[in-house]
């Protein structure tokens, strides 16, 4: 039987969120950097760190990585909740430079491990 403690999740979703902040300029075409760049930059961490993994734990990776960008940011106060995950993200990049963002992503990293080691 596998077991897997929080603290462990914890640093493997900031480890996700440290490597997004640096692929997210591979990502970005021009500004705004939209959801979809932050998702992009969260699927080539997953495949950095984990390249054997299929498409699908890949995806669900990433997309539970994003939901952990978004409680931090809404968390802080950064941004305001909305009905969708998604949409709080759009609406707080809309505000945000590249460098913004990547700084963003690293806090979340350390908002994260910090929550994983409280628990």
């Amino acid at each position: 039987m596998l077991t897997v403690t929080v603290t462990q999740v914890a640093e493997e979703m900031a480890d996700l969120l440290v490597s997004a902040a640096w692929q997210t300029p591979e990502v970005v075409e021009r500004a705004p950097v939209l959801t979809c760049d932050v998702h992009t930059a969260l699927l080539l961490a997953v495949g950095t760190s984990m390249p054997s993994s299929g498409r699908g734990e890949r995806l669900r990776l990433a997309d539970s990585a994003m939901d952990q960008f978004v409680v931090y940011l809404v968390s802080t106060g950064q941004a305001q909740a909305a009905t969708r995950d998604s949409q709080t993200l759009r609406g707080w990049l809309r505000q945000q430079s590249l460098s913004q963002v990547q700084r963003a992503l690293v806090a979340a990293a350390w908002h994260c491990r910090q929550r994983g080691s409280l628990r």
